[in-house]
């Protein structure tokens, strides 16, 4: 922040975590609330955003998911995939962006950002599963077990899950997105266009 202010930086947009705060149980929860805290103590104009669960093309979570469809005939879930989330689209997260920038109800705010839907992770595979036309039931493995597996995967130098990742796959991030609404009203695609948008299999050329 203080580079930010010698640089002349009038506007900031920062995404944080829908969770963020200083007594949070996850270490990157009260990392990202400290973020905030230097944010709000600069002295420069700011929207912080806080999502619940941001997701698209290449994302790193719920595609990874959908990654073991090519391999396996099941889906993996850690935990009972109760988890509750509001799915935002990431183009709607870019656009809610732009808009923060140029609206004065935006200025000096924290908004806690989600989609139109709050649903539970297991419903969010299961509504991936049927737009990319794929069957696989969804098999739950125990959240202690999963960890004693990954365990030895945090001794690789980019291991591909961590029992601290785990922690953040199963934990719920529901989000009030009132305030949201009011300061910058916009139409957020539901989940299932979303995920059409890239995962529906395109039509064969005739």
């Amino acid at each position: 922040m203080a580079a930010a202010r010698t640089a002349g930086i009038r506007r900031l947009v920062y995404i944080s975590g829908a969770g963020a705060a200083p007594d949070a149980p996850r270490h990157w929860f009260r990392a990202k609330w400290r973020a905030e805290e230097a944010i709000r103590g600069s002295g420069i104009v700011y929207t912080i955003f806080r999502p619940s669960w941001i997701y698209g093309p290449g994302d790193r979570s719920l595609n990874r998911f959908l990654g073991f469809t090519r391999w396996l005939p099941f889906v993996p879930q850690i935990g009972n995939g109760r988890q509750i989330l509001a799915p935002v689209f990431v183009d709607d997260m870019g656009a809610l962006v732009g808009d923060a920038l140029v609206t004065p109800a935006a200025a000096n705010a924290t908004l806690e950002v989600g989609g139109p839907e709050t649903l539970t992770m297991d419903a969010v595979i299961r509504e991936a599963l049927l737009i990319s036309h794929k069957r696989r039931p969804i098999i739950h493995a125990p959240v202690v077990l999963m960890k004693l597996l990954t365990r030895p995967l945090t001794l690789l130098p980019s291991p591909p899950m961590t029992p601290a990742a785990i922690d953040f796959v199963v934990q719920s991030a529901p989000v009030d997105t009132g305030p949201l609404t009011a300061a910058l009203p916009r139409h957020l695609t539901p989940l299932a266009e979303g995920l059409a948008s890239y995962l529906a299999p395109h039509p064969r050329s005739r």
